[in-house]
């Protein structure tokens, strides 16, 4: 039942809220990060730092201060929308990925890549891989990238 308001043009129905289809304490249904490929400074050895983060809004790494920014909207120019447009018309989507490990995440998406003929060398395959499956860490994480599991010789 709509409640009537009154206004010099006579009664207006009112409109129900406008509400975008959750609360202020629903858990968000997605997550996104964007990981950059970095090297250390003797180019020895490389990983992935969590560089931005979106789960309403963006949020970006502050390295020098060593926290997150505020979180705000993220504005996008026009041809990065029809980029993304001309990807996903195009591109590869994997859905429902159950990963074991980042192992086996980096090889199915190598394998798909492989079986969409995007990928015709073997050697860039696993180069690919290798570089998929390289260490990944967050922003708010201070251990040393050399003293990582994947790093250490069991000989």
């Amino acid at each position: 039942m709509m409640l009537k308001r009154t206004s010099i043009f006579g009664p207006q129905p009112t409109r129900p809220p406008f509400h975008l289809g959750f609360t202020e304490t629903d858990v968000p249904q997605l997550f996104c990060q964007l990981d950059v490929l970095r090297r250390s400074e003797e180019a020895e050895y490389a990983y992935w730092k969590e560089k931005a983060r979106w789960v309403r809004f963006e949020e970006i790494a502050e390295s020098v201060l060593g926290r997150w920014s505020k979180p705000h909207v993220a504005t996008l120019m026009q041809t990065a929308l029809l980029d993304l447009k001309n990807l996903i018309s195009s591109g590869i989507i994997l859905l429902n990925v159950q990963p074991i490990d980042l192992a086996f995440l980096s090889q199915t998406i190598v394998q798909a890549l492989i079986d969409a003929q995007y990928l015709d060398d073997t050697a860039h395959a696993q180069k690919l891989s290798w570089i998929l499956g390289l260490p990944h860490f967050h922003h708010h994480e201070k251990r040393s990238v050399t003293k990582t599991a994947s790093s250490i010789s069991l000989t």
